[in-house]
């Protein structure tokens, strides 16, 4: 699991660093728009595997629902804090929308907030699973 989850946390952090390199101007363009959007999905999803694996590995059942992804976050507190998953709920939400919309439809006024404070939400995030790894054998 420590090799599988450390390399999951560097392709976050290579993201997070590229995501956050950017000045943003009042309403980017439509490429900028859908690098940030591909941006924080991507994330989410590296963490989902990560909260899957850590499941897995701590022989805890793995939600199987329709709304399983959700589940999944509810079902990590032996991870993540609360505050940490309220903040990653905001992520799945959106990860929501960027899935089932055309690019041309991402809004600007939804995305910049979390692309502003992704940095911070991905940098505790990944200190809580590193806790939570070297508490693992």
């Amino acid at each position: 699991m420590h090799s599988t989850v450390r390399a999951e946390i560097r392709r976050i952090e290579d993201t997070v660093t590229l995501l956050t390199a950017l000045q943003f101007e009042e309403t980017p363009d439509l490429r900028i728009r859908v690098f940030v959007g591909y941006s924080l999905h991507s994330c989410y999803t590296g963490v989902e595997k990560i909260l899957t694996e850590a499941h897995r590995a701590t022989k805890r059942p793995l939600p199987v629902s329709e709304v399983w992804h959700t589940e999944l976050l509810r079902n990590s507190g032996f991870i993540l804090s609360h505050d940490t998953q309220l903040e990653l709920a905001r992520l799945l939400a959106f990860r929501h929308v960027f899935r089932s919309h055309y690019p041309t439809e991402l809004d600007w006024g939804r995305l910049k907030p979390l692309a502003e404070g992704f940095g911070a939400i991905m940098s505790g995030t990944i200190s809580e699973i590193e806790a939570f790894l070297e508490s693992q054998p």
